[in-house]
């Protein structure tokens, strides 16, 4: 029997003066559900993805003048006509959680999830968009019902255990740094958000294998964050912890102008 985890979240606050989305009701979700496996290797256990709304794209509006740029799972191609009118008000507050004063996860922003391109049918041919939790939301993940209506789905990630299963390696070739980060044990700040990042190693060293082999939670929402962000498709990925919290950076995140600070030395 399988068991199955999902991360519940909010329905979305259609903007004042915007009627809800006719293709979702306003849910900024479709209702269809698909399961994927946490561990290629266990298929006892599966992650719900619920499926974003293609019309909305999560915000639950028919219109969007008025909805915030993060409202969306991705950006429409005229995000430059949204009303930016509350940019300058909420400026300053995006790295900081509500209540407590603890910085925003700096993998999803704060949203707890990533989106996730998927793709269904025989071929494959249907896409379809989902909403993957980060690694940031495992404590409000919550089981199911195992008999949960969910359908089956094909993600960059099942393609790996495809591939594996045919005896077709991914290639690693770039993969395989012989030695610790030079910066393990230091921290750095991460452009953008001016977060603290404390380098542990080389994912690759630690792990073993290269993060686009790996289905290690961590690893899976660094392949949501690395297909939606443009990040670089090497190796040159860290991992290291920001506020206890593992996360897996690209070398290039790094702000270096504001250097690094190696504990040993304060």
């Amino acid at each position: 029997m399988t068991i199955l985890f999902h991360l519940p979240l909010p329905a979305p606050t259609v903007p004042e003066g915007a009627t809800p989305c006719g293709g979702c009701s306003g849910t900024g979700l479709t209702g269809v559900r698909f399961s994927m496996p946490i561990d290629a290797d266990d298929e006892t256990r599966a992650v719900l993805l619920d499926e974003i709304c293609p019309a909305c794209r999560g915000c639950g509006a028919s219109t969007h003048q008025h909805c915030p740029r993060e409202a969306h799972a991705w950006s429409f191609d005229h995000e430059d006509e949204f009303d930016d009118s509350d940019e300058d008000e909420d400026e300053g507050q995006g790295d900081e959680d509500e209540g407590d004063g603890a910085l925003a996860c700096p993998s999803c922003g704060g949203r707890g999830w990533w989106l996730m391109t998927g793709w269904s049918g025989e071929p494959p041919d249907t896409t379809h968009y989902l909403r993957t939790p980060c690694g940031c939301s495992e404590e409000r993940m919550v089981q199911v019902p195992a008999d949960t209506e969910a359908s089956t789905i094909t993600t960059t990630v099942a393609a790996q255990v495809a591939d594996w299963a045919a005896g077709t390696e991914p290639d690693t070739s770039t993969a395989g740094h012989q030695e610790r980060h030079p910066l393990a044990g230091s921290t750095v700040i991460l452009h953008g958000t001016g977060t603290e990042f404390e380098v542990e190693d080389w994912w690759d060293h630690l792990a073993g294998e290269s993060w686009q082999d790996s289905f290690n939670p961590v690893a899976i929402a660094y392949q949501a964050r690395a297909a939606t962000s443009g990040l670089p498709e090497d190796n040159e990925v860290i991992y290291g912890k920001v506020n206890h919290q593992g996360l897996l950076i690209h070398e290039s995140e790094i702000n270096w102008q504001r250097g690094a600070t190696d504990p040993s030395e304060t």
